[in-house]
């Protein structure tokens, strides 16, 4: 069986899902709604909090640097505010676990990464798109 999913993952390297990947993590932000209150929706900083600590986990995965690793220290020089306390939900954990099971999606590249993590801000309108794309530039100058 294992070698079957490490066959599969050599077949599926280098394809990116970022329409999988916003689906995915718009289901995650439902469960978490649920699970903690039907009545209160997560924020927006709440969102790309959770997004933060994914990213973070996506790039120790490929193995980036230590400043690849960090979207909180781009979001810091966009002037983005992040929060990561939403009733008793444990947005860093929740975020990580995202980050290990969308790693997949995002082709094993930073071209990936950038594009699902983008989709999946668009989804939400959680930073506008030419936000993004200045973010995602500065991410590509910092990797370099």
């Amino acid at each position: 069986m294992k070698h079957v999913k490490l066959f599969e993952a050599f077949v599926n390297e280098g394809k990116v899902a970022s329409k999988t990947f916003a689906m995915d993590f718009s289901d995650l932000v439902s469960q978490i709604e649920e699970e903690y209150d039907f009545e209160e929706d997560l924020s927006t900083e709440n969102m790309l909090y959770i997004l933060g600590q994914a990213w973070a986990e996506v790039a120790e995965q490929n193995n980036f640097n230590e400043l690849m690793s960090e979207l909180t220290s781009t979001y810091a020089k966009f002037n983005i505010k992040t929060d990561s306390k939403f009733m008793k939900a444990n947005l860093t954990k929740e975020g990580r676990s995202f980050g290990e099971n969308a790693y997949g999606l995002t082709g094993y590249n930073l071209d990936g990464m950038i594009e699902c993590f983008g989709a999946a801000m668009a989804e939400f309108g959680l930073v506008k798109p030419a936000q993004w794309k200045k973010m995602a530039n500065w991410i590509e100058q910092e990797v370099m």
